[in-house]
C-alpha cells in the first residue's frame, strides 16, 4: 500500500483496529485461552501485546513530535511524499519474529480488559493526530527492532500493519483443529 497523507495512515489503523475487534469480542474465555502449541500465543496474549507495543509507540509519538503552535488558527501546509511499508512488510511476511521481552505478554487479563486498554491506547494515538499533520515527520527517526531506522511516518504505519500481522495469526490459531466450539 502507497500511504499518501497522514489521514490514509490513520484510517489504515483505525480499519484494522475495527476488524480485530470485531474478530475476538465474542471469543469465550476458554477460546480467547487456547494455545495451538505450547510454546504459541493465545489471542488473548496476541491482544495483550498490541497494547504494550502501541502504548509505547504513543510514549515515542508524544515524546518526539513536536507541539503544535497555538496562533492564527492557520496551519502550515506540511509536504508528504508517499511511501510503502510493502518492502518491509514482505522481508517479514513468513518470519517469525521474536518479541523484545519487554512487549512479552504476562496473560491472564479478559478479552473484555484487553480491548479497553487497546481502545484507551488508540484514543491517546488519535489525540496525536493533529501534531503528526502539522509537522514533517519525515526527518525523525528511530530504530525499529527489524526494519533498522525508519521514520515517524513509517512508525506510524507500523501501528496498522502490526495488528493486520497479529490478526492473521489470531485467524491461524481460530482456524486450527483443536480450536474449541465455545
Amino acid at each position: 500500500m502507497v500511504y499518501h497523507s497522514v489521514t490514509e495512515i490513520f484510517d489504515d489503523a483505525q480499519a484494522s483496529r475495527r476488524q480485530l475487534k470485531q474478530r475476538v469480542e465474542n471469543l469465550s474465555p476458554v477460546q480467547a485461552a487456547y494455545k495451538k502449541a505450547p510454546d504459541a500465543w493465545s489471542v488473548i496474549e496476541i491482544l495483550e501485546h498490541l497494547g504494550l507495543v502501541e502504548q509505547q509507540l504513543v510514549k515515542l509519538f508524544s515524546n518526539s513530535l513536536p507541539a503544535v503552535a497555538v496562533g492564527n488558527g492557520k496551519t502550515a501546509q506540511v509536504q508528504f511524499a508517499p511511501f510503502s511499508m510493502d518492502s518491509y512488510l514482505e522481508s517479514t511476511r513468513d518470519r517469525k519474529l521474536k518479541s523484545p521481552q519487554s512487549f512479552v505478554p504476562a496473560g491472564g487479563l479478559p478479552v473484555s480488559e484487553l480491548l479497553q486498554r487497546l481502545r484507551a491506547s488508540r484514543d491517546e494515538l488519535l489525540a496525536l493526530r493533529p501534531r503528526c499533520e502539522a509537522h514533517d515527520l519525515s526527518r525523525i527517526v528511530f530504530p525499529h527492532p527489524v526494519y533498522g531506522p525508519i521514520n515517524l511516518y513509517q512508525w506510524l504505519t507500523v501501528v496498522g500493519s502490526h495488528e493486520k500481522r497479529h490478526l492473521r495469526q489470531i485467524e491461524t490459531i481460530m482456524t486450527s483443529p483443536g480450536f474449541p466450539e465455545a
